[in-house]
């Protein structure tokens, strides 16, 4: 391909096919739950990052995908304060992969370690992770309490806060449960962000883990759900 041919190529394409579709992190999960949910059961078979081959290193702004028993291709990408792209097989790992600048890149197979540990596994669980944001300014003593249904032991919300204080919570990343270990895709502030546990640097104790299968819904009359605006 020339450069004149990549320069009209939309600047996600560029990144071996993948089609971005960003949303507001909230809205995204609502959208992607089901099929989202349908991966509990599944074995991750291959976990692929971006690669700067020059460098040697992970590259956070490429996808993360994620392949399953089923074929399924789930493709991560975090960008913003909360904006997260889902994707589903768009991606053709023979296809180049420029980002438009530095490289060259390729793709990877289980790495960096924190991919490699969930590959050949189950997924257990799929939780939401969160942190408080407040209205108002003061220091607020936050005491740490388990969550009922956390996806993982010792998931911990901040029940204990004083509920005025707490203008909402920010949607900060997926947990990947597989047994006794996780992946946590989080947002790393326009760029993907990996970690082993699901919290997030500086939010310890702070944070809370919400099943997908609850996150954004509320008891509704005769028992009925409805997704929280």
């Amino acid at each position: 391909m020339s450069a004149m041919d990549i320069d009209e190529v939309p600047w996600d394409e560029r990144r071996s096919g993948w089609r971005s579709d960003y949303l507001p992190a909230p809205v995204q999960l609502g959208r992607q739950r089901d099929r989202l949910l349908a991966l509990v059961g599944r074995r991750v078979t291959e976990g692929w990052t971006g690669w700067d081959v020059t460098r040697d290193r992970w590259f956070e702004d490429i996808p993360l995908v994620l392949v399953f028993d089923d074929g399924s291709r789930l493709e991560l990408q975090w960008k913003t304060w909360d904006h997260l792209s889902v994707t589903w097989g768009t991606i053709d790992f023979a296809a180049p992969l420029d980002i438009g600048v530095g490289g060259p890149y390729a793709w990877r197979s289980s790495a960096p370690g924190l991919v490699a540990a969930i590959v050949g596994r189950v997924v257990t669980e799929i939780g939401v992770t969160e942190s408080p944001f407040f209205s108002g300014g003061g220091d607020i003593l936050y005491t740490e309490v388990e969550v009922p249904g956390s996806p993982v032991p010792g998931g911990t919300t901040n029940d204990d806060a004083p509920l005025p204080e707490v203008a909402g919570w920010l949607t900060e990343g997926l947990w990947f449960a597989t047994g006794d270990v996780g992946l946590h895709v989080r947002n790393g502030l326009d760029a993907n962000a990996l970690g082993s546990a699901p919290v997030t640097p500086g939010n310890a104790g702070m944070s809370r883990v919400t099943p997908l299968s609850a996150f954004g819904r509320a008891e509704g009359q005769a028992g009925d759900e409805v997704l929280l605006q």
